[in-house]
């Protein structure tokens, strides 16, 4: 947390925690934030003075304001309109941080292409956008974890592809999509070239993910960049099916 935007930051939290609120402080939310992030808080005669206590953390290490503003948002999940109010501070400040599409975490931002094609494959809605939601959560939100980026990458193109691929498919997973796709490529086209392969490969890109999949010897971790490619990947697919871009051929 860069020093020109602490106390921008430390005034939105007080606020949310009803510091300024005729209506009292949210006491049960700071001790929910303080348990989330592992800051021992201690209790005062006044309210405020447990709010002051993760101030004093957050002030001794700086970047548990990060920590903090994470829970808030993930703990306090109705305060929307505050949602907003912070992610104009932390843009206007140059935060590397902003909220995250769905208001439930901080995330990183990216490069401003990547957020509006993540934007738009949102579009799609249902299970593939919730699932896109939680990938990009995972590749970029404060506790990043690849492989669950993975899984959930593989999850929002299945979403996609199986209704209109293998929409008969008992149990059906990304495996059958493939399969269906490169037993049968003449019943299929993509608008681009006409031929589904560039497809293929990107899906067997995709699936399965490495670590959960074989023999614990060939299983291997997938890493932060390894995640934010398969993430693109699934973006770029959701996309495409949702504009129609694969067809069956009549």
């Amino acid at each position: 947390m860069p020093p020109h935007l602490r106390e921008p930051v430390r005034y939105w939290l007080e606020g949310v925690f009803g510091y300024r609120n005729r209506g009292g402080m949210r006491v049960q939310l700071m001790l929910n934030v303080a348990v989330a992030t592992q800051i021992g808080v201690q209790r005062g005669v006044h309210d405020y003075e447990t709010m002051e206590s993760l101030f004093a953390a957050c002030d001794r290490q700086s970047d548990l304001y990060l920590d903090v503003l994470d829970a808030v948002i993930h703990q306090g999940r109705f305060l929307d309109a505050a949602a907003v109010t912070l992610q104009e501070t932390l843009r206007a400040g140059y935060s590397v941080w902003s909220v995250a599409e769905d208001r439930k975490s901080l995330v990183r931002r990216v490069d401003a292409a990547a957020e509006a094609s993540f934007a738009e494959a949102l579009d799609a809605g249902g299970t593939a956008r919730e699932e896109l939601l939680q990938a990009w959560e995972k590749a970029y939100g404060r506790n990043p974890d690849p492989s669950d980026c993975w899984d959930h990458s593989i999850k929002a193109v299945e979403a996609a592809l199986v209704p209109v691929v293998v929409p008969d498919q008992a149990q059906p997973h990304l495996g059958h999509v493939v399969g269906q796709l490169d037993s049968q490529p003449e019943r299929w086209r993509l608008l681009l070239g006409h031929d589904v392969r560039p497809l293929l490969s990107m899906l067997r890109l995709l699936w399965p993910n490495p670590d959960r999949h074989g023999s614990p010897n060939e299983r291997h971790l997938p890493s932060q960049k390894e995640a934010e490619a398969v993430l693109a990947l699934a973006v770029t697919i959701v996309q495409w099916v949702s504009k129609d871009v694969l067809q069956p051929r009549n």
